[in-house]
C-alpha cells in the first residue's frame, strides 16, 4: 500500500515509464492482494491502475505485457478482480440493493463505485491481453500451422494461441444484483453525456464521476443483462423525450404540434412505403419518443399488440424477394443484400431503423 502511494504520486511522464510499469506488474502479483483482509491495499493498487488505463501509451503496453505472460497469470489476474468486484458488491447488497435510491447511496458511501470502476478498468486491460491472443489463435498462420500439425498427429503446443473464453469476464455479482445498478450507471451516464458531447469517459475527471463503470466496460455483462440494459435506456430515453416534447409545447402555448409520441399512421395494402415515407421525415431526437401505430380505417389503442403486428408484417415484406432489397442465400438460409437491387441507400437506411425501433420498443 505503502508503495503504491508512492507511485501515485509521480507525475504523468513517469507513469508510463517502462521502469514504473514494471513495478506495476510486480505490485499486481503480489500474493497478498488475493486476500479480502488486504482489501485496502488492493484499492490503492487499483487506484494507480485506474491512472494508467486512461493514459494511451500506459493501457497499451500493459496489455502487449500480459498478453505475453502465461494464460495462467492473465486468469489469476481476472480472478483477483471478479473476487473483488463480488464481495464488495455483496456486501453493499446486504444493506440494500435493489432500488435506485439505495444505489445511489450504496455507491457513494466508502468510494464504491470509483473502486469498482477502478477493478474493471484492470480487467479491461486483461480484456485487451485476451483479444491480442483471440487474434493471434484466429490468424491464417496460427490455424494453417495448427492444421499441419494436425495432419501429423500432432497438437499445436502455443502459448500465445491459448485464449480466455469471454463469458469468464461476466461478473456474477453485477449480473444478478437486479436492474437497480443498471438503472444508477445508464442514469448517470445519460445525464453528462449531453454536457461532454458524447466523450462522457474521456473528458470528464474520474472524481466526478459516479457511476460503476458498467457501461464504459459491457464486457462483464451476460446477453440477457445487456438486453435488460438496452430495454431501461430505451424507457429512459422515451420518457425523456417526451417530458421534452411536452414542456416545449407549453413554453410555446401550443403554437406548434408538439405530439409526445411517435405516431406511425399506415395502410395494411401499403404498409411499407407508408413506414418508410413517414420514417423518413422524422429527426433523431422524434425516434427516441413511445411508438404509436395506427392502421388507416381501423379502431383500436396501441397497447402493444398493434405495434408487434405491424413489425411482423413489416419485416416480413421487406424481407421478401419479390420487394428486392434481399435475396435468399440457400446455403446458409439466411437473407443478405441483393446486389442487384435498384432500392436507393436510403431505403435500406430506413431498413435499419425500422430494425432499431422494434428493438427499442421490445416489439
Amino acid at each position: 500500500a505503502t508503495l503504491a502511494e508512492q507511485l501515485l504520486s509521480q507525475g504523468c511522464d513517469e507513469l508510463q515509464s517502462p521502469p514504473f510499469l514494471r513495478a506495476v506488474m510486480l505490485l499486481l502479483s503480489h500474493p497478498g492482494l488475493g486476500e479480502p483482509g488486504d482489501f485496502q491495499a488492493l484499492k490503492k493498487v487499483l487506484s494507480l491502475v485506474g491512472q494508467l488505463q486512461r493514459l494511451k501509451p500506459a493501457k497499451e503496453t500493459l496489455i502487449k505485457w500480459f498478453s505475453q505472460l502465461p494464460l495462467t497469470v492473465l486468469e489469476n489476474r481476472l480472478g483477483q478482480m471478479q473476487q473483488f468486484i463480488t464481495l464488495a458488491l455483496l456486501e453493499a447488497q446486504g444493506e440494500g440493493f435493489t432500488h435506485l435510491e439505495d444505489v445511489i447511496a450504496m455507491a457513494q458511501k466508502d468510494g464504491l463505485a470509483r473502486h469498482v470502476r477502478n477493478a474493471l478498468r484492470l480487467m479491461d486491460i486483461c480484456w485487451g491481453a485476451n483479444q491480442v491472443r483471440l487474434e493471434h489463435q484466429q490468424h491464417w498462420r496460427t490455424r494453417r500451422k495448427a492444421q499441419l500439425m494436425r495432419q501429423q498427429g500432432q497438437v499445436l503446443d502455443d502459448e500465445a494461441a491459448q485464449s480466455l473464453p469471454l463469458t469468464q469476464f461476466h461478473n456474477d455479482a453485477i449480473n444478478e444484483c437486479g436492474e437497480g445498478v443498471l438503472k444508477h450507471d445508464l442514469k448517470e451516464v445519460l445525464e453528462m453525456q449531453y454536457q461532454h458531447r458524447g466523450q462522457y469517459f474521456t473528458t470528464i475527471q474520474d472524481d466526478r464521476r459516479r457511476d460503476f463503470g458498467i457501461i464504459e466496460f459491457p464486457f462483464v455483462l451476460t446477453p440477457v443483462s445487456k438486453v435488460r440494459m438496452l430495454n431501461i435506456e430505451s424507457l429512459l430515453l422515451q420518457r425523456e423525450e417526451m417530458r421534452s416534447s411536452m414542456a416545449l409545447s407549453v413554453y410555446l402555448r401550443f403554437s406548434l404540434n408538439q405530439n409526445p409520441w411517435l405516431v406511425l399512421k399506415v395502410r395494411r395494402n401499403s404498409i411499407v412505403e407508408d413506414a418508410l415515407q413517414q420514417l423518413a421525415v422524422f429527426g433523431r431526437d422524434q425516434l427516441k419518443k413511445p411508438l404509436k401505430v395506427v392502421f388507416d380505417g381501423e379502431e383500436g389503442v396501441d397497447e402493444g399488440g398493434v405495434q408487434k403486428e405491424f413489425f411482423q408484417l413489416l419485416v416480413e415484406q421487406l424481407y421478401n424477394e419479390d420487394y428486392g432489397m434481399f435475396e435468399r442465400i440457400d446455403e446458409s438460409r439466411n437473407f443478405w443484400f441483393n446486389k442487384n437491387s435498384f432500392e436507393v441507400n436510403l431505403q435500406f437506411e430506413l431498413f435499419g431503423t425500422v430494425l432499431g425501433l422494434a428493438i427499442t420498443t421490445m416489439s
